[in-house]
């Protein structure tokens, strides 16, 4: 390793505490390229932070590879990873979950996550987690969401901040995959908060999650099913609820795949083609050029919002429609709420006359009524043989009409 000379990011800390946002991007930006380069060529750093960082001649140094893990040689000649289960390797204050645990699968995205916490600590003066003993730092790391950077740094861009926070993710998939995506979206951010137009910000959201998305909408789709047959059941709910239900959640299948699209497109637009000079990133197939374009306004994140509001929409026609039921008011209106009928109201069915020739129809659809109006609350439905008693009395034939 060659002699550098220069400070640490750690002693620059030391004497200011927290650095300015310009110089923060520019720090990040070195360490993101270094970590590119690394990664590709199958090295993990492993113990990212401010110790390992040199500043000299005004240009980020990585330094103390000491630790590193080559993917490429990660087996040892009996066949055991360099990493053994249940053995953490690294700076507890960086560790990313996955290595916190101990997982012999770490991989890049571990920097990444060190990374994130470096990032924090540049901006917020301190790590993202805090503790005096090393247990509960890698319990933190492990199970506790970190305080975003924006309330604690407010001049942060909104770019960077959020770039922070998806690197500080718990889930290895869920934060940006690479460290190539990390300077991409690095070199787009300006000090006054603004991106290149051509950064579209999925390439925050880590690898696409369409089987993901898929089993969940799958899941959300059999629960509306069941709760709405269970209200229609319940609570008295109009028949078309479950039908309504349906549609509404049909419509968002569409919305899914085509969020899954773009996502992928744009995501392999921007990590796998060249670039222009003015940071364009120059795509071949329509298709590409559709998700690319379409990728500043489409993201799992609207499609979940577009969702919900959705279903909001719809049980709020649902208590549209049950209160101006309730009120006799409009075209939804029913008897007893117009006062067409009072509560507890006798109610003589008659028997449907059948227009055909068949002499059962009319009796059994007669049967049919008597039986669904005498579930009800609000009504008493007059037996046949009450009627009949009735007219007896009033000396009148039973088969009065």
């Amino acid at each position: 390793m060659p002699y550098v000379e220069g400070a640490s990011l750690r002693s620059r800390l030391s004497r200011g505490g927290t650095l300015e946002v310009g110089e923060t991007l520019s720090i990040l930006r070195e360490v993101a390229k270094a970590l590119a380069y690394a990664h590709e060529r199958g090295v993990v750093h492993r113990d990212i932070k401010p110790d390992n960082v040199l500043i000299t001649g005004g240009t980020a140094v990585v330094t103390d590879f000491g630790i590193a893990k080559a993917l490429s040689a990660s087996r040892t000649e009996q066949g055991a990873t360099l990493t053994q289960i249940g053995v953490s390797i690294g700076t507890p204050a960086y560790m990313a979950p996955e290595q916190a645990a101990g997982d012999p699968g770490v991989d890049s995205r571990s920097d990444l996550y060190a990374f994130g916490c470096m990032a924090y600590e540049l901006l917020a003066g301190r790590p993202p987690f805090q503790s005096k003993t090393p247990q509960r730092l890698l319990a933190a790391h492990m199970a506790e969401a970190p305080q975003p950077i924006s309330e604690l740094r407010g001049d942060t861009p909104p770019m960077l901040a959020e770039l922070v926070m998806r690197c500080l993710e718990k889930d290895a998939d869920s934060r940006p995959q690479s460290a190539a995506d990390l300077v991409r979206v690095l070199e787009s951010i300006t000090t006054s908060g603004g991106t290149h137009p051509a950064m579209p910000q999925i390439l925050l959201g880590g690898r696409p999650r369409l089987a993901r998305a898929l089993a969940i909408y799958a899941a959300a789709f059999l629960a509306i099913w069941i709760l709405t047959k269970a209200a229609v059941v319940g609570i008295g709910l109009p028949y078309w609820t479950v039908p309504g239900a349906v549609i509404v959640m049909a419509l968002g299948l569409p919305v899914i795949l085509f969020t899954a699209f773009v996502h992928h497109g744009a995501h392999q637009a921007m990590t796998m083609a060249t670039a222009t000079p003015g940071g364009t990133p120059t795509t071949q197939g329509t298709m590409t050029r559709l998700a690319v374009r379409a990728s500043p306004w489409v993201s799992w994140r609207r499609t979940t919002i577009g969702g919900v509001a959705a279903l909001g929409g719809f049980s709020v026609l649902i208590a549209a429609y049950i209160v101006t039921r309730a009120l006799g008011v409009g075209p939804a209106a029913s008897l007893i709420g117009t006062g067409a009928l009072g509560a507890n109201d006798r109610v003589i069915i008659a028997d449907f006359k059948s227009p055909s020739n068949d002499t059962t129809l009319g009796p059994v659809v007669t049967e049919a009524f008597r039986s669904d109006l005498a579930q009800s609350s609000n009504l008493i439905v007059i037996q046949p043989t009450t009627v009949r008693e009735v007219l007896r009395r009033m000396q009148r034939s039973p088969d009065t009409t």
